[in-house]
């Protein structure tokens, strides 16, 4: 499915998604048109589902992140991932993201308000 320059392009574009395909085909020795190619087959494939942006929330005013652990009733860690903060919460977290700890039945959620 993957060749050695379809993966040198994942590597790439991980460390900066608005890199030029001319850029990357550069790095890996094809045209830029090529590069495009391949990345469109991969997102097709679905192997690239989206591109992200890191934030510095502390430039824009959001300096704290707080873990709430969340104990549980039961050993349902399906039920415990599908939870979403920004439905049970009144003010909406802008990140969040759940981390099980199976042994004591709980898990963490890292929230940003």
């Amino acid at each position: 499915m993957l060749d050695t320059t379809d993966k040198a392009i994942i590597d790439i574009i991980k460390n900066n998604s608005r890199i030029q395909w001319r850029e990357i085909g550069e790095m890996v020795h094809l045209t830029g048109q090529a590069v495009g190619n391949r990345i469109r087959r991969m997102e097709e494939l679905g192997l690239i589902k989206g591109y992200t942006v890191d934030l510095d929330y502390s430039k824009l005013g959001q300096p704290l992140t707080a873990f709430v652990t969340v104990f549980m009733k039961s050993t349902n860690h399906m039920g415990f991932k599908s939870f979403s903060p920004k439905k049970q919460l009144s003010s909406e977290p802008t990140e969040s993201a759940a981390m099980v700890v199976t042994y004591w039945n709980s898990g963490w959620l890292p929230m940003r308000n």
